[in-house]
């Protein structure tokens, strides 16, 4: 079954069109209407998409580690609020609209800079998105009854929460995690012996640049399999591996194996090679980087 792509949304984060209908007029005419509103993405699980999409979002955590016995009962005096009681906040936030716009429009610049100077948040779209969230908290103040005690504690959440995404963006995919623990256990397994003599030599990779790591995943799989490691599917793992960050990917390529090479009865069998070319996805070794 084909997946969701979340790449599809893109568009909507700058007010595109995300959906184009024909016009009865007999023409070739399009109804392309912005986007004006917001996309909620509400799962169990966490969004795995590419970064572009995981820059754009704002990610909230609802479970029950927070609850209390004074939760409970808010909760409960909240159902029994009158809905004539909580229904004007529409109305309110109209009619102080040019405020609310004024605080939003004053603030998010100096939000921006205040989260990119914060510890842990470099990304300029990840500051963005959250100080739109700052912002916007300011200005419910206007609207809404917010004491300095909340105020202050719903800031320091959205600053948690623009550094969290920082570190989902820094961290592998976790397909590509699951792979880079199995290619480094199956890696280390392989050695050959020679008269006697045991030359230690890498299972999975073919690379004789000591910089870089050549893998071919056919075969990746197929000593995953003997060696009952459980591995993603291919095809869904080729989609990902691109974006690898530990080891960062450099090329597919084919590669002058110094894994299979044709090894002579002798004693100075080492040196008596001959080199086959292997299809592998290269990678950078960590910490190699200039």
């Amino acid at each position: 079954m084909k997946s969701f792509d979340w790449d599809e949304l893109k568009d909507a984060y700058n007010g595109n069109s995300i959906r184009t209908t024909g016009v009865k007029t007999g023409g070739n005419e399009t109804y392309d209407p912005p986007f004006r509103a917001s996309i909620v993405i509400s799962q169990n699980n966490q969004v795995q998409a590419s970064q572009a999409i995981m820059e754009r979002i704002c990610h909230m955590t609802f479970d029950t580690r927070g609850f209390t016995p004074i939760s409970y009962e808010s909760a409960k005096a909240l159902e029994k609020v009158d809905i004539d009681n909580v229904s004007g906040f529409i109305l309110a936030a109209v009619r102080q609209e040019a405020e609310v716009m004024k605080v939003i429009t004053s603030t998010h610049d100096e939000n921006i800079r205040t989260l990119l100077a914060t510890d842990g948040i470099h990304k300029p779209r990840i500051a963005k998105n959250h100080a739109q969230l700052l912002s916007i908290v300011s200005a419910l103040r206007g609207v809404v009854k917010i004491n300095d005690e909340q105020f202050g504690q719903v800031k320091a959440q959205i600053v948690a929460m623009a550094r969290e995404r920082q570190a989902s963006i820094n961290a592998d995919h976790p397909l590509v995690q699951e792979f880079w623990e199995s290619f480094d256990y199956l890696d280390a397994l392989g050695y050959t012996s020679v008269s006697g003599k045991h030359f230690d030599r890498p299972l999975l990779n073919h690379s004789r640049d000591e910089q870089q790591i050549a893998v071919n995943l056919n075969e990746f799989v197929e000593k995953a399999s003997a060696h009952r490691q459980q591995v993603p599917l291919l095809a869904d793992l080729k989609k990902v591996l691109r974006t690898s960050k530990t080891r960062r990917f450099l090329d597919i390529k084919s590669v002058n194996s110094g894994i299979r090479t044709r090894i002579e009865d002798s004693e100075d069998a080492p040196s008596k090679t001959v080199h086959k070319t292997v299809h592998c996805w290269v990678f950078e070794r960590p910490g190699r980087r200039a």
